[in-house]
């Protein structure tokens, strides 16, 4: 899956949405959900992408809605609490918000014959937050076959 990953990175960087952005793009990334029905560390492979989309230095991601009472609670803080210099502290109303949301999912289907395939299909799509559009999307095939 890892590979899988990479590869959609790549496609993703090279869509025209990141590509012509003549500034960083700002992404919320809901995560990759599991929808087969096995084990996969799909937090993992949300860091994963992340991880690489954030190395390109064209992507920067704004926090997600589990993040928001976080970051809300140390805005409050620094700005009305008065501990923190009011000139260096963060200010409510100032936080950026994503101009894209990242979202993904992973399924599977199993063939039985001689022996038992495996196969996960990988989605990975970028909706505009504004306009509520689709704007990039792409799957992933991953083939995986065992002895029954």
């Amino acid at each position: 899956i890892s590979r899988a990953a990479e590869a959609m990175v790549s496609k993703l960087l090279q869509s025209p949405v990141i590509a012509n952005s003549k500034e960083v793009v700002r992404i919320q990334v809901t995560g990759v959900k599991n929808l087969t029905a096995e084990y996969i560390n799909t937090s993992n492979i949300t860091a994963q992408i992340e991880n690489k989309l954030i190395e390109s230095g064209r992507v920067r991601f704004a926090g997600s809605t589990g993040d928001m009472q976080a970051a809300t609670d140390a805005v409050r803080m620094q700005s009305q609490s008065g501990l923190y210099d009011s000139k260096k502290a963060a200010q409510v109303g100032r936080m950026a918000p994503a101009q894209y949301r990242l979202d993904g999912n992973l399924t599977s289907m199993t063939q039985r014959g001689e022996t038992k395939s495996i196969s996960y299909n990988f989605n990975l799509s970028l909706f505009d937050i504004q306009a509520n559009e689709k704007v990039w999307g792409s799957t992933q095939e991953i083939r995986k076959a065992s002895g029954n």
